[in-house]
């Protein structure tokens, strides 16, 4: 389990990261082109409940603000520990940022490249906050770290989410790329995705590749990067 308790932090915030027993796996991000291994997406596995519920029943008390502090330094320490080298995904809820003392401490507490290596993937959820959301760009543009919509297609993260958050990468959600080899719609839509992201210079990654078929149509389909149990499941 993560241990917060060095972390030079507020008690408060500290006593309320105690009581979380959580720990993180990584799942691989693959470059369709290289073949290669470029980022690793760092998944929260509460004790005892599903990362959903842990999820809901802190928004319900109104409490997100810990769970997105335990993510971040809990996934960064988790990533560092296992020696990676490529790019860390690490979710963000869109409501909530860092106070300016806890991303001091954040940036203090890590190697001086984590910022090189970041990329934060926005959740379709909970509800879009503009205004946490543009004290959040400030914090990430100073720091010249990456940003990725999450599960484009779902949720608050459509179309009109791109002007608002200006991402580096899109996350086409499973949704659209389950059966996509042999599903002439979804072949279709996932066409003008992609046409689109070239016209403003976003990558475009697919998630929840499962199968060969859906590999291989992806390789072909303009597509540069992917995630999913055929690739990799996390660990």
């Amino acid at each position: 389990m993560i241990n917060f308790s060095h972390l030079q932090l507020k008690q408060s915030t500290l006593n309320e990261l105690k009581k979380l027993q959580i720990n993180f796996v990584f799942q691989p991000i693959y470059d369709l082109e290289t073949e290669e291994i470029i980022a690793y997406e760092a998944l929260m596995r509460p004790d005892g409940e599903t990362p959903l519920e842990l999820i809901d029943r802190y928004e319900a008390n109104h409490q997100l603000h810990i769970i997105e502090l335990a993510t971040f330094f809990g996934a960064t320490m988790a990533y560092y520990e296992r020696g990676y080298q490529e790019k860390l995904c690490v979710n963000s809820f869109p409501s909530e940022v860092f106070r300016p003392e806890e991303a001091k401490v954040y940036f203090d507490y890590f190697p001086n490249d984590v910022n090189k290596r970041l990329v934060v993937e926005m959740l379709e959820y909970p509800r879009f906050s503009p205004l946490n959301w543009h004290l959040k760009q400030m914090q990430i543009k100073k720091k010249g770290i990456e940003v990725a919509l999450d599960d484009f297609g779902t949720g608050y993260n459509d179309y009109s989410s791109l002007s608002l958050i200006d991402p580096d990468y899109i996350k086409i959600d499973r949704c659209m790329i389950s059966d996509i080899n042999i599903n002439p719609k979804k072949q279709e839509v996932f066409s003008k995705i992609i046409n689109m992201a070239r016209s403003l210079n976003i990558k475009v990654l697919a998630e929840g590749v499962e199968t060969k078929e859906e590999y291989n149509y992806l390789r072909t389909s303009g597509a540069g990067l992917a995630q999913g149990y055929y690739l990799g499941r996390p660990a």
